[in-house]
């Protein structure tokens, strides 16, 4: 698969057995089966360049971030809405999670009538400002709810934040934005959403920081410890659940991969690599491996 390099969504359509595979190349994104790898669609242009994307398993909702901080919604191939920005210029779209479905009502000739809803949280780093303005169209109608998001930016001193979307085959819209001002230096640099955890999902920062965030009560709920004492000043940079419930594989700049348990706050065990950075990770799961009780690790560097 030839690709921009930027992460990909996996996901199992609903109306066939064959996984397929979201991946953006420049401005457009492409749907592959993963059977044959072959293209199934692929979408309109964007404004700029595609940074991260989330699909649904049906193909009739995809989210994508392009250009600055730009969030589009496209059904199938098409582009159906935009939201202007997230937030201002100096934060960057760090990653984006599928958090499952919801029951909406439907306005409109269908109100009293309910559809399923995605929802998707994005996570924001905070960087260096950039004073140099931007004149960017946007595609499809753009949402009042927007006006005001950059209002409170100046006045909130954290460096991390999520911001939670709710994506209808017709619309999108925020529900909720998460500023970690409780944690005013933490960072985030990757993310996951655990298994079986409702609601909650994982940050990886720099300073090797790793927080469990409920997106529903908006708190952090837990700050890791395990990993802080054995290599500071050292940047999470992949995360991947594993097999076993509560236990995640944890990437890093310097090379390593700790596996640690989540419920326990404790690593299990740690891999060392060379000094270079981990950028994915990925257990195989099919019959053959699960028959004999391992699951393999893969580690792109």
């Amino acid at each position: 698969i030839v690709s921009s390099g930027r992460p990909y969504h996996m996901q199992s359509h609903t109306n066939s057995t064959n996984a397929l595979v979201t991946l953006p190349i420049g401005e457009r994104f492409h749907v592959m089966q993963c059977d044959k790898l072959q293209p199934v669609l692929v979408s309109q242009q964007t404004v700029g360049k595609i940074s991260r994307l989330v699909a649904d398993s049906s193909l009739s909702i995809t989210i994508v971030t392009h250009d600055k901080n730009l969030i589009s919604l496209f059904h199938r191939t098409r582009p159906i809405q935009s939201l202007p920005k997230l937030a201002s210029r100096e934060w960057s779209t760090v990653d984006m999670l599928h958090l499952g479905k919801i029951k909406v009502d439907m306005t409109g000739e269908k109100e009293g009538t309910t559809e399923n809803a995605v929802v998707v949280a994005v996570v924001l780093g905070r960087y260096q400002s950039d004073d140099e303005e931007d004149d960017i169209p946007v595609q499809g109608d753009e949402s009042s709810d927007e006006e005001d998001l950059d209002s409170d930016d100046e006045e909130v001193e954290c460096r991390g934040q999520v911001v939670t979307l709710i994506a209808t085959r017709t619309s999108i819209r925020i529900q909720k934005r998460i500023q970690l001002t409780t944690l005013p230096m933490f960072q985030p640099t990757v993310a996951i959403h655990p298994s079986t955890y409702l609601n909650k999902i994982l940050l990886g920062g720099t300073d090797l920081s790793l927080v469990l965030l409920n997106v529903r009560t908006a708190k952090v709920i837990h700050v890791f410890k395990c990993l802080t004492a054995s290599s500071p000043n050292v940047a999470v940079t992949a995360l991947e659940q594993s097999p076993a419930v509560d236990t995640i594989a944890v990437g890093m700049s310097n090379g390593n991969v700790h596996l640690i348990n989540l419920r326990l706050d404790k690593e299990l065990f740690t891999l060392k690599h060379k000094a270079v950075s981990i950028t994915s990770l990925s257990f195989r799961t099919d019959g053959s491996a699960m028959r004999y009780g391992i699951a393999p690790l893969a580690v792109g560097r």
